[in-house]
Parts: structure tokens; sequence; C-alpha cells
């Protein structure tokens, strides 16, 4: 017969575990016995003594311990059976028992409260849970308060749950007119085995009763950004919890200008904490200063931030190069090279630092390159290179270490601050026709082989206003302007060697025409402003091209009727041929 049955009520899925039967005996001789672990769901013994070795004779104790594998779930429903042989196997005892695969359990993932409400409000506490049962098993989900001692909140008679999840228990509460709230939130389930309920997991908290409402408020820092088209601005918004406020809060951020995108990490976000917030721009976002607005939502509860981000357009980095002559008969050593925007003898500014050649050999060439941010430089500039500026080097000439020329930075600007240009879509152009401008109206008297083009798109107060177009080329008075399509000719004003002027009417708020400017009949060439072009004049351009006569911008220009950029001594023979020709 069976004295006592020994084995583990709960083990885990596939884990193998021991079933010990303690038995009593009595036998007038020796006998055949089988011990035996019978499988309700397989209907089949699982476990056993070896059958015919074992034998048992007389009386005593004995104590068999069996090997048991569980299964990956479910409820083992076993019996320790004794038989014994008398010319059949007859059953003398067994002991049924189960075996639970998996622990049990009922726990709270998180608790979601208000700190503070406010008195006689009805407020919500919502449990989360996982749980863990191997069978359809009864709980219960409550909310004990401590000041009443009872349950004044809980889920209903015979809910049960049963496998592997989790769930969501919401609560509807009532506060008091005053005073704190002391609650327990509490998970039961019923344990079949013991017969009884069993308290699986709490979570104590207080809820104040304040006459104040639960409240946020948002910062954001730093208050302003700037940063260049196309790289991204970060911005951290903090919140911080007024009265017990503790809900998620949602981000948001508006005014974002064209091509720009706002993201929060994390959002939601919980109160007293924060969220760091990128903003993302494109190469073809709008410059500027834009105003974002950030706001915070949480229930009815809408909190709002202002922050700047200031879009500035990306350098632009030219790069000057010179070629230098040593015209002596040895070398040269450790040249110093200076650059210049204009004249240093009357106040040019510096470009860079100075460049050192370490060698140039005798009647042979050294370069020199510096860099030059030209970001917003839109006009024309002389440019001059200084060699040898502090006289360490000697020479049998000391007055050829100087040059210059003249150079333009492309681009169009307003001098009226309404008005705001936008770069990405306005350009200027020494091949209007090749970059696709609609010449197809083009009047038959026009020669389209040496043409400029400029097309803006502008914004601003109605009426008027003025705008300097700088072209990479030289520009005259010899150019007759049109706009496009229709190729309506616009009185312009020369005002630099590669600038005009140009009056132009902004209507309904917005600018966005085509232009083409076309050479006139004429040459450029009077330099000595008489009206006429003469050998004077073809004096000067070779005194120019020799370097003896420094001249300004707008003569620079006059001088360049081969329009290369450079006075060379083509420019006066072209001049010198003109005024033989009477023009």
């Amino acid at each position: 017969m069976i004295v006592n049955l020994t084995y583990p009520p709960t083990v885990d899925p596939n884990q193998t575990f021991q079933v010990t039967v303690h038995t009593n005996h009595s036998f007038e001789n020796t006998t055949y016995i089988y011990v035996g672990m019978w499988d309700y769901d397989a209907s089949e013994y699982i476990a056993g003594t070896p059958v015919p070795e074992t034998t048992l004779s007389g009386s005593g104790d004995t104590s068999y311990t069996l090997n048991l594998t569980a299964p990956p779930s479910g409820i083992m429903e076993l019996s320790a059976d004794l038989c014994y042989w008398d010319s059949e196997w007859n059953l003398s005892d067994y002991r049924d028992f189960d075996v639970k695969v998996g622990t049990q359990s009922f726990t709270i993932e998180n608790l979601t409260y208000p700190p503070a409400v406010n008195p006689n409000r009805t407020f919500q506490v919502v449990v989360d849970t996982n749980y863990s049962f191997n069978a359809t098993t009864n709980i219960f989900a409550g909310i004990w308060n401590y000041n009443t001692s009872e349950y004044i909140a809980g889920t209903h008679d015979n809910e049960t749950l049963s496998g592997i999840g989790n769930t969501t228990y919401t609560f509807n509460l009532t506060a008091p007119p005053s005073g704190i709230m002391e609650l327990s939130a509490d998970l039961w389930y019923y344990e079949d085995y013991q017969e009884k309920e069993i308290l699986s997991d709490y979570g104590d908290f207080d809820v104040n009763i304040s006459a104040e409402e639960p409240d946020f408020t948002i910062t954001a820092t730093p208050s302003s950004q700037t940063v260049s088209q196309g790289d991204p601005a970060l911005y951290t918004i903090s919140l911080a919890s007024q009265n017990g406020f503790n809900s998620p809060v949602t981000l948001t951020v508006s005014g974002l200008p064209d091509g720009a995108t706002g993201l929060f990490n994390p959002n939601p976000v919980i109160s007293s904490n924060v969220s760091n917030l990128t903003i993302n721009t494109l190469g073809t976002t709008p410059t500027g200063n834009h105003t974002l607005s950030i706001a915070g939502v949480s229930g009815e509860i809408t909190r709002q931030t202002a922050v700047t981000l200031n879009i500035t357009g990306k350098e632009t980095i030219a790069t000057i190069s010179a070629t230098i002559h040593n015209i002596g008969v040895t070398d040269a050593s450790d040249v110093r090279v200076q650059f210049f925007d204009g004249n240093p003898d009357v106040g040019g500014i510096r470009i860079g630092s100075d460049r050192i050649i370490s060698s140039i050999p005798a009647e042979g060439t050294g370069n020199a390159q510096v860099s030059w941010n030209i970001t917003e430089k839109v006009g024309s500039y002389v440019i001059y290179v200084k060699i040898d500026p502090y006289n360490t080097i000697v020479e049998s000439d000391e007055d050829n270490n100087q040059a210059f020329r003249q150079i333009a930075v492309p681009g169009v600007t307003c001098s009226d601050p309404d008005v705001a240009i936008d770069d990405t879509k306005t350009s200027v152009t020494d091949d209007p026709v090749g970059d696709g401008y609609d010449v197809s109206n083009a009047p038959e008297d026009v020669d389209l082989t040496d043409v400029r083009g400029f097309d803006i798109t502008a914004t601003g107060p109605d009426g008027a206003h003025l705008f300097d177009i700088t072209f990479s080329l030289t520009v005259t008075e010899n150019f007759v302007l049109y706009k496009l399509p229709a190729w309506t000719e616009i009185p312009y004003t020369t005002i630099g060697p590669y600038t005009i002027q140009v009056r132009l009417d902004i209507t309904g708020g917005v600018l966005d025409p085509a232009f083409i400017l076309v050479p006139a009949d004429g040459i450029s060439g009077d330099l000595n402003n008489d009206g006429t072009i003469t050998p004077a004049d073809a004096v000067i351009a070779l005194a120019i091209a020799a370097g003896s006569s420094p001249s300004d911008p707008a003569t620079l220009a006059a001088a360049d009727v081969s329009g290369n950029g450079r006075v060379t001594s083509l420019d006066a023979l072209i001049i010198l041929q003109a005024a033989s020709r009477g023009r």
C-alpha cells in the first residue's frame, strides 16, 4: 500500500522531475511487483519499475523514485499505481495527483493614476498586468482603500484567466472632499491545490485631494538656433509637472518652413521628463528667421512655447589662384604672396593668410592659392596679388610685384529689406539659351550669340523695387534688356562693369519673371569719355594692360571689349581698329 507520495506540485516546461512513492508491503512468498506512473492524458504508464525483475517478500517499507519529464505546458494528471502478480496482475493501491507545468503568476506591469485630483471628482486608475496560468483560473483585481479598510473598486465575480498574456483593468474612483487617499492595487487568484485565494501582487499609491487642477509647463532650449540649409537644428523640450500632473503629453511643432520636418524623441513624453526635437532642413529650405510653435497636449490641457529657427544659405567658397613669374637669373626661395579684396595701398582687405612658395626657379613660375568666402558677396571686386610684401627678396626691379584683376560674383540683390529673394529659384546665367530660356518669340533682329539672362523669384510689398543683377561677364550700356516671354524692352542702368540695376514691379506680393540681356549694335571702348572711339582710347587700354595705369571698375569694364574678363593688348588692338573705322 502507498504510505506517502512525494512530488513537486509545479514544474517548468520540459523539466525532468522525480516522484517518490513510499510503500508498506507484506507477502508470504517472493512476489513480482510493479510500481508505475499512469498518465491519464496519454492513457499509458510513462514510468515504472522493471518487469519482471522487481520482487518483494516478507513485510517492510520500500520507497521507489521514478523520473518523469514534463510536457511544454498544461497539467499532468497522474496516478501512482501499486500492482502485484498472482496468476495475473492485481492493482493493490493507487494515488491520484496532478503536477502543473509552469509557474502560476499574476503581476502588475504598470500602474497609472493621477497623483492629485479635485474634491469629489471621478478619476481613473489603470492597472496593466501580466499573467501565466496553466488552466482557467479565477482571479480578482481590485483597489483597496486603507482609509476605509475595504475594496472600493474591482473586477466582477467569476473573472477568469488562462494561458500566458497581459491584460489591463481600468477602475473608476471618486475622490472624497479632502485628504489623501491611501490605496493599493491588488491582484488575487484562487489556488485549487491549496483551496484558497492567494495575493499574487500589489502596488501601494496615494492620491492627493487638491483644489488646484493638475497641470504642466513646457519650455524649449535654446530659444533660437541658426543653421545652414541642409543642416539639422536640435532643441530640448522640457516638461514640468504642477499639482501632481503625471499623464502622457503628445508634442507637435508647427510653423516649419518648406522642406523642413520635425521629429520628437520620445513622443509622447511623461511630465517632468524631456524630449529632443530635431528639425531637419533641405538644401532648398527658404532662408531667414522662422518662428516655430511647439505644443504639448494631454487630454483637455494644451501648453505652448515658441522657438526661432534662423536658416542661412550654405557658404560658398571660391579659390583664387595666382601664377608668379621669376624673370630673374637666380632661383627664388620662400616667396611670400598676399591676396587682397581691393588695392592694398588704399585699404584693401586681406583674403586669407600669407602663402609661401618654397622655390621658384630662374625664369620659371610658381603658383599660390587662397580660399575666399563669397557667401552673400554678390557684386564685382578687384582682386590684388602682392608678392614679397616685406621686401625680403633682393630684386633688380621692385615695381612689378603687384597685379590685379577684376572678377564678379553673380547674383541678384534688392536694397529693400521687405523684399525676400528666393535664392533657390533665382539665378543668373551667361547662356540663357543653353539653360532653356524660351526665346521662341525673339525679334528677328536680335543676335542671341552673346547674351546674358536672369530670372527672379521674390516676394514683398506691391510696387516698384530696385534690383541689382551681377553677371560673371561684363555688361555695358550697349545692351538691350527684354522681359520674357513677351520680349518687352525694359530700361536699366549700368552701375558697374558686371552689374545692372533694374526697377521691377511686384504685383500681388509676388515677382517671378525671366529676363534676357542682348547686345545692341555698337562697341564699348570710349575710355576717355569723349563720346567717340579714338586712338587715344587704345593708348589708355594698352597702359591698363601693362599695369601702369590702375583704373576704376567702370573703366576696366569699358576697356575689356573682348569680354574675356581681362584688359590685354588684344583689347587695345580692337579699340584701335574700331577707331580706324570711325566708330
